[in-house]
Order: C-alpha cells, then sequence, then structure tokens
C-alpha cells in the first residue's frame, strides 16, 4: 500500500475555536475527498451531521476554481492523487457546516515523494499538534 506520508489538514477558521490546530495523517493516494472527510471529522471528534465540500482557491476567502461536493459528485470521484500537485498559489479547502464555517486547508508533504509503507500501515491521524476544536462549544445542537 502507498500512502502519503505527513498530509496535514490544518484548522483555518472555526466557530470561535483557536486556530492553531493541525493534524498530520497518512493517508492513501487513491482515497477520495470523502475519505478524507472522514478522517477529519475523526480527528477533531465532529459528529457528522452537516454539509460539507471541498474547493481549490487562492485562500479560503477566495472565489473557488473548483468545487467538489455532493451535488457534483465530486467528493466520491475525486482523489489526492488527481488533485496534487496543486495550481500555482492555490490551496485544498474543505468546508464542513458552512452554516458555522469550519474551514480546513489540506496540504500535502513538502518535498517527500510518496513511499511505499510497509508492514500493516494504515491510513489514519498519525499526530496532531495545538488545540483540537470543539464543534459546539456552548453546548448547541
Amino acid at each position: 500500500m502507498t500512502l502519503i506520508p505527513n498530509f496535514k489538514v490544518g484548522l483555518v477558521r472555526g466557530h470561535g475555536s483557536p486556530r492553531d490546530w493541525e493534524g498530520s495523517f497518512a493517508i492513501e493516494p487513491g482515497a477520495t475527498l470523502e475519505d478524507v472527510h472522514a478522517l477529519t471529522q475523526n480527528a477533531v471528534q465532529f459528529d457528522d451531521d452537516h454539509g460539507y465540500e471541498f474547493y481549490i482557491a487562492r485562500t479560503f476567502k477566495s472565489r473557488p476554481s473548483e468545487v467538489f461536493d455532493d451535488e457534483n459528485g465530486g467528493i466520491y470521484r475525486r482523489t489526492l492523487a488527481s488533485l496534487f500537485p496543486l495550481p500555482a498559489k492555490h490551496a485544498l479547502f474543505y468546508c464542513f457546516d458552512p452554516g458555522d464555517n469550519w474551514i480546513f486547508e489540506i496540504k500535502a508533504a513538502r518535498g517527500g515523494p510518496l513511499v511505499e509503507a510497509c508492514g500493516e500501515a494504515e491510513s489514519g491521524l498519525m499526530g496532531a499538534l495545538g488545540t483540537r476544536p470543539v464543534q459546539y462549544p456552548d453546548g448547541d445542537e
């Protein structure tokens, strides 16, 4: 199984949360955006109870150059390997719960080619830094 080591998902914007959380993942290059959604939800321990989309843009506030969601089927068809490398000066963003507007930036590790994993490596969180965001800080569910 080939994995992308140290794939990073970092919180850019969230419902009053500090923006210092970043998780490092090992993810199969054939993983779809739906798989990235599930891994991120598991890592931050959010309830998977809202819509979400991924988009490519210069900044999280910029107009997206491409959007991947349930309606266009992009979250099911597009893989990480098909998206990276991204166009120059662009980033991949994951927006969960458009009402609360949780936005995460997804980055591939710098300078590291895909490597062959040994043994029984699995996709998942390898480590995290910062304060894990709380989906409902005021108990609002």
